[in-house]
């Protein structure tokens, strides 16, 4: 069940990003026709950007969540397998 969550963090996350990246460059392409002026790209590319941030923080969380998950369980079980207690 955690994996799944995680994995549809992580899927979310992707989405959100290439969602905004997407934004971003219909941004830019508008202002580099003269179509939206530059005051507004900067406003709204800020925007898509924390937007961004979210995202990858998102991601961020779930990989602490996993490599302490690894620390606390899976490298002692490996230390053990291979008999040594330096992790």
């Amino acid at each position: 069940m955690e994996i799944t969550k995680n994995l549809q963090t992580i899927e979310r996350s992707l989405k959100a990003i290439k969602e905004a990246e997407f934004r971003i460059n219909k941004l830019w392409g508008k202002t580099s026709s003269g179509k939206l002026d530059n005051s507004l790209y900067i406003i709204e590319s800020s925007k898509i950007r924390e937007e961004i941030k979210k995202a990858l923080a998102a991601v961020d969380a779930i990989k602490a969540e996993e490599f302490k998950f690894l620390n606390e369980n899976i490298l002692p079980l490996l230390c053990e397998q291979i008999g040594t207690d330096d992790l």
